[in-house]
């Protein structure tokens, strides 16, 4: 049961980043180059996590630590939602 969870887990981090990446890129259409930055940054960080993620969560499947990926693989959920709020409180 875990090793479906963490597979639909890293299913949803994949189609999350895509779409905060999407969100991000187009939040910098009309901003200030100070907030470019902070847009640019968090898509580096988005990328990043889910890559890390994505790599961590097959490595612990294929160990059999199915708990641990299941961690792993929820990461990136809890990364994005913080990079939400930052954008909301932003002002975007």
């Amino acid at each position: 049961m875990l090793l479906a969870l963490s597979i639909l887990l890293l299913i949803a981090d994949l189609a999350m980043t895509a779409v905060s990446v999407g969100f991000f890129m187009g939040c910098g259409a009309n901003a200030k180059p100070a907030e470019i930055t902070i847009l640019k940054a968090m898509i580096f960080v988005a990328l990043i996590a889910w890559l890390l993620c994505t790599g961590g969560g097959v490595w612990a499947m294929i160990a059999g630590r199915h708990g641990l990926a299941t961690i792993i693989a929820s990461v990136p959920v809890a990364i994005t939602i913080v990079q939400w709020v930052v954008l909301f409180r932003m002002g975007a």
